[in-house]
């Protein structure tokens, strides 16, 4: 707007911007309900029996292939939990969405990688629109930074390079 401004065109400015933010977070907690119901559906379906399940149904522990560990990190693919070892550990639980984009991530660390790669390596999302893989792609940065960034603020585990994307950064 070119000063000195109308209160009105003010007000009308003011009111589309509103308007124009609250259809995008609209947008952007839709793609998160997405997210979060292709992560449910993902999961394998669960068998129920009548009876107990016999002693050798029961799955040994992880093997080690399910473990990454990349600087101060653990994940545990299979239980998607990530443990973070700094001053004392911390454990969160992590959705599939989330698991597969930091495997992406921690399986190259200080390398870059583009909104594009990361959803069509981890999250398999092929010929999305630019818009929708970005949304997609930040929204669950933003989370991974939340549940394992000491300080999400100012991260520096997951690290943004504008214009390009992200990467796993190891000090």
């Amino acid at each position: 707007m070119l000063k000195p401004c109308n209160l009105n065109d003010l007000a009308v400015t003011i009111s589309r911007t509103l308007q124009e933010r609250a259809q995008q977070l609209h947008r952007q907690r839709l793609f998160d309900i997405v997210g979060e119901a292709m992560d449910t559906l993902r999961q394998p379906e669960k068998v129920t029996e009548l009876s107990p399940a016999p002693l050798a149904a029961f799955q040994p522990p992880a093997p080690a292939s399910d473990l990454l560990r990349v600087g101060p990190l653990m994940l545990d693919r299979q239980k998607r939990l990530a443990m973070l070892e700094n001053d004392r550990v911390h454990t969160v639980e992590l959705t599939e969405n989330e698991v597969s984009v930091l495997v992406a991530l921690m399986e190259h660390p200080n390398q870059v990688l583009s909104c594009n790669q990361l959803a069509d390596a981890a999250l398999g999302y092929e010929g999305l629109d630019k818009w929708t893989v970005e949304s997609l792609i930040r929204s669950c940065v933003f989370r991974l930074r939340q549940k394992i960034e000491p300080s999400p603020d100012t991260p520096h585990l997951i690290r943004t390079v504008r214009g390009r994307g992200y990467f796993f950064a190891l000090a």
